[in-house]
């Protein structure tokens, strides 16, 4: 075979006296030139005139072969090209396949930048290690079409020791499951929406990053359970809804017992319901209404009461309130009378509740003529006189609890007689919660 210099090879030029014809390359040994050899370097495979148009495939080259090298209009094409090619001289090298395996399915690409890009260029190199650029009328950019029941993408790091994450499709239910390692955390299904992994396991969020907004029609506890926000930052399902201090929102159940300032540590100072309709707003109205005796209790007489031969202090009907332990309260009885002036009117506030201290004041006028007595004790007399026949008592008084119970205004005569002694309808006793 005759080797012709055209003009365009770097046959026995030297490279320091012929730099054109040269690439310098890394790694290869360093020898003295030698005039009495013909070197003919260049690379496994070179291409250097201006004018050729050479397309190479599926190349082969030894690793400690010099890179191959391209003219501006040549390309190289996959290979188990081990020498790599010198791109910044021009030409087009698309790709290097370490190994292609057909007969078991496998590919395998270079670990350095390895990528592969799909209708377009990868904008930025070192970015990403697929790439595609998807046309409108294309709206699937990856398919799996899984043949058995599962399928799915892995995610691992060196640093994890073994353990993967995983986004898995199942078939027949068409489940998306996530698993950031071996656990199930969370499921996506067509008609069920976003399921955790397992029952009463996982949270949303942790005390030190939150979800700003939570946007719901509706809050579906254990059964018909009302929604209360606990101390620790959680909202628990509970049967008896407690209103506490500086709340803003709360949500209710649709048939919850509603109780507003339920024990000493607890007093609602604004309360927003807020319906969906005309019958969940009736219910927790009519819940809240029945119950609202935990902050204010009042009373109206709708039946006069009436004492007559009985000089026994004992309950009025429709008077009593339920106090509860550890709380304190305020009461005011405005009480209108008649009466015989030989039989006369006695008071006292009682009940079943037990008090660690108590103080209440019983004021009776009639024609102009005021009686004043006080009680410090459950039971005690006030207000109490006999010569009176029309007569307007007012019974003011603090109570602070020991056990929860009933307080309730008692009534008698002052004096026994036959002519009836009686309080009249339309009288009122109020008690209030303070603390």
């Amino acid at each position: 075979m005759a080797l012709i210099d055209t003009g365009h090879s770097n046959i026995n030029r030297q490279p320091d006296i012929s730099p054109t014809y040269w690439s310098e390359v890394s790694g290869m040994a360093a020898t003295a030139w030698d005039p009495g050899f013909i070197y003919m370097s260049g690379g496994a495979y070179a291409v250097t005139d201006l004018n050729a148009w050479s397309k190479c495939y599926d190349i082969y080259s030894e690793c400690a072969q010099p890179p191959s090298k391209l003219n501006t209009r040549s390309e190289m094409t996959a290979g188990d090209n081990c020498a790599g090619v010198i791109t910044s001289t021009g030409g087009v090298y698309k790709y290097i396949l370490t190994s292609i395996e057909t007969q078991t399915g496998s590919m395998e690409f270079p670990t350095t930048d390895a990528h592969l890009s799909i209708g377009a260029a990868r904008p930025v190199a070192n970015t990403s290690a697929l790439y595609m650029e998807i046309s409108n009328g294309n709206p699937t950019s990856i398919h799996a079409n899984a043949l058995g029941p599962f399928c799915s993408i892995k995610f691992n790091q060196s640093s994890d020791a073994g353990v993967a994450a995983l986004i898995a499709y199942s078939g027949g239910a068409r489940y998306l499951n996530f698993y950031p390692g071996n656990t199930l955390v969370m499921q996506m299904q067509e008609t069920l929406g976003v399921l955790p992994g397992a029952n009463n396991t996982f949270d949303l969020g942790t005390s030190g990053t939150t979800w700003k907004d939570i946007y719901a029609t509706l809050s579906a506890g254990a059964g018909n359970k009302a929604l209360r926000w606990n101390t620790g930052g959680k909202f628990t399902y509970v049967d008896t809804l407690i209103f506490s201090a500086g709340w803003g929102n709360l949500i209710s159940g649709t048939y919850p017992n509603i109780i507003i300032g339920a024990d000493s540590s607890l007093l609602a100072t604004k309360l927003y319901v807020k319906h969906y309709n005309d019958s969940i707003k009736a219910t927790i109205l009519s819940s809240i209404r029945d119950t609202v005796w935990a902050l204010t209790q009042s009373f109206r007489l709708g039946t006069s009461a009436t004492r007559t031969i009985d000089v026994t202090l004992s309950n009025v009907t429709g008077f009593s309130a339920t106090v509860l332990n550890g709380a304190t309260y305020t009461f005011e009885a405005k009480l209108y009378t008649t009466s015989n002036v030989a039989g006369g009117v006695n008071y006292a506030i009682g009940g079943t509740a037990t008090a660690s201290s108590i103080i209440y004041e019983g004021l009776t006028t009639d024609a102009g003529l005021t009686t004043q007595s006080r009680g410090t004790a459950m039971a005690a007399s006030v207000g109490n006189v006999t010569a009176v026949t029309a007569a307007y008592t007012v019974i003011t008084g603090t109570i602070v609890c020991n056990a929860t119970g009933s307080l309730t205004l008692q009534f008698a005569q002052n004096a026994s007689n036959a002519s009836a002694s009686t309080i009249l309808a339309g009288s009122t006793f109020i008690v209030t919660r303070i603390n």
